[in-house]
This record gives structure tokens, sequence and C-alpha cells, in this order.
């Protein structure tokens, strides 16, 4: 009896050695665990390196670069482009110049351009340019160039905020545009008649007035 009672009290020191191991592996295991992670930052050697999206770090590119960057990024494609209507401005290029060349080829044809404001989030807009193939529109527009505008591109480039679209304006010979404009989706019209006949009038004069 007196052998176990030894073999007890020599296991003692043993079992306590087990205890604060066991403890102390706990510890470490609870301070790993609240620990905030190392923020992993782009390569020291690749300054254009976004580690969160793969995309170019703006704030390393020049000011002219960034700036086609972001639009060639919020501008998609329109949903749909009527037959004849344009789409093909990349929203790099500059916009006047654009439209200089797009109205001089046009007015050697005999045509008007204008610009068409659209944002596809908007049904309005997307419901009038399904309208615009009916044969009725359809043979109204032949006689104009219409070019499509992304309307996000056209508020941050001319720092404008513009309601009820979609909207026309009217492109001149220098590249510029405006005044003139049209809501071709009327609000006030008693009859769908009436508000293809205020677009018509638009389109042959540039007012509606």
């Amino acid at each position: 009896m007196m052998e176990k009672h030894q073999e007890r009290t020599d296991m003692k020191p043993l079992i306590k050695t087990l205890i604060l191991s066991a403890m102390l592996c706990a510890g470490i295991a609870q301070a790993l665990q609240t620990q905030e992670p190392a923020t992993q930052g782009p390569p020291a050697q690749d300054p254009d390196f976004d580690f969160e999206s793969n995309k170019l770090d703006f704030d390393k590119l020049e000011q002219d670069v960034r700036e086609a960057e972001l639009r060639k990024r919020q501008v998609s494609p329109p949903d749909m482009v009527p037959q004849g209507w344009l789409a093909d401005f990349d929203y790099q290029s500059d916009l006047n110049a654009y439209l200089q060349s797009k109205v001089q080829a046009a007015a050697s044809d005999g045509k008007e351009t204008y610009v068409y404001l659209y944002a596809d989030w908007l049904e309005a807009c997307r419901e009038f340019r399904k309208t615009a193939d009916r044969k009725d529109y359809a043979k109204l527009f032949a006689s104009s160039q219409i070019i499509l505008l992304d309307y996000s591109y056209f508020r941050n480039k001319f720092n404008t905020q513009l309601s009820n679209l979609p909207i026309f304006i009217k492109a001149h010979a220098q590249g510029s545009l405006g005044p003139e404009v049209h809501r071709p989706v009327s609000r006030t019209a008693s009859h769908p008649r009436k508000a293809f006949h205020e677009l018509r009038k638009f389109l042959e004069t540039g007012s509606t007035g």
C-alpha cells in the first residue's frame, strides 16, 4: 500500500507539468484566433497591382489614363440598338472630335445628327428603342443619323443632371451638343400619335414649339 501511495506522489509533478502544458497550448491557440490577420499589400516592385480586384491602381496612373479607364468600365454596351442607329463611340476618344466627324459625314448625305441619351436601367429607354424599329418610327428616323450615348458618361463629362430620359440632343458641325433637346416619351400627350408628331417636328426643325 505504501508503494501505491509513493507511486501517486511521484506522479504529481508529472500531472502538474501536463496540466501546465495543456493550459499553455490553449492560451497560444486562443491568442492565434484573436490575433488580427496581417495585412497583405501589393508587391513593392509592381506599382499597378491591386490585390483586391486585380485592377489598375488608379492613384499611380496619369489623370487622363485613369479617366479613360474609368469611363471604359462604367459604360456597358446598350441592350439593343435600333436598325440604322450608331453605337460605336468607345468612351475613350474625344467626344467632340467624334461628333464632328459623324455630323460632317451625315451632312454630306443630307442628314441631321442627333444624340440619343439613354440609361438601360430605365424601362422607358429600353421600350422606346423597341418602338424605334416599328415601321412608322423607322421611316421617321431614316432621314436622320442617331447616335446612342450612355447617360452616366454624359452626366460625368458635362457635370450635369438630366431627368425624364430618354432624350434626343441635336449635334452641330463643330461637334457641340444642343441646346435643342426633345424627350420622346411624352408625359402630357393624350395620344401616342401626338408624341410621334412632336418627335417628327423636332427631327425636321430642331424644335417642338
